[in-house]
């Protein structure tokens, strides 16, 4: 719907995680904060776009419907007709998904 932003935190027997996302006609930011020690599945939404790109934190990590190599602590990447998901482990991402219409 009209819905254009949210985020939300949990505290866990881990640490805390949180995640917050904020979207436009076209692209989806999704900022999470994974605990030390934790590994998490991260599905970033397509939007109904396509051609997609991904970024974290200003490097590509997934285009041509592939995961580009060298990005520090994300292990394996899937492109679905709705998202685009990342194994990731703890730490701090910003992923930044852009395509077309």
């Amino acid at each position: 719907g009209d819905l254009t932003e949210a985020k939300a935190s949990m505290q866990t027997a881990r640490g805390k995680i949180s995640s917050s996302w904020k979207r436009t006609n076209n692209s989806f930011t999704l900022d999470i904060d994974i605990p030390v020690n934790s590994t998490a599945r991260v599905g970033v939404p397509k939007l109904g776009l396509r051609n997609v790109t991904v970024t974290e934190s200003g490097k590509v990590v997934w285009q041509n419907a592939k995961l580009m190599p060298g990005i520090s602590g994300i292990t394996r990447g899937n492109e679905t007709d709705d998202y685009v998901t990342f194994e990731t482990g703890s730490g701090s991402y910003t992923f930044l998904l852009k395509g077309k219409k």
